[in-house]
């Protein structure tokens, strides 16, 4: 079935492809333009299929969003360093959890209220400083 796009500037489009109607979208979303990204990355590979890339991925999506979110313990370090690992382990310095993870949840349990355990990511301001992981911290 086509599909009538109306762009910010004015152009009008007829279309049933889901690639073209993906790329003249204005994406704010992560997870939207994470969709996007995979349409675009389907689209190069195959030069088709990129509606239904995009349907199963967001399908996995809500299927995930059902999962209910287990709330972690402040007072178990155990469990926010594995936590912590967890998250390392994708990072370019997945090769050192034992040393980082620890470091992540001495850095996070120093700026959070206890009675109420939330960040606000926007006041959370990143230093940079010159570090080795052979030196000590």
């Amino acid at each position: 079935m086509d599909k009538m796009i109306s762009t910010v500037n004015g152009e009008v489009i007829i279309t049933n492809d889901g690639a073209t109607i993906l790329n003249k979208m204005e994406v704010l979303q992560p997870a939207t333009k994470m969709l996007v990204e995979l349409s675009k990355s389907q689209d190069s590979a195959a030069g088709e299929g990129t509606t239904t890339v995009v349907v199963i991925a967001g399908d996995y999506i809500l299927t995930a969003m059902a999962v209910p979110v287990e709330a972690v313990e402040l007072t178990d370090r155990d469990s926010l360093a594995k936590s912590a690992s967890t998250s390392l382990n994708s990072k370019v310095v997945s090769q050192y959890p034992t040393l980082l993870a620890p470091l992540a949840v001495d850095a996070v349990l120093s700026v959070i209220d206890p009675e109420k355990p939330e960040i606000v990511v926007l006041c959370v301001v990143l230093e940079s400083k010159e570090f080795s992981i052979e030196s000590e911290y």
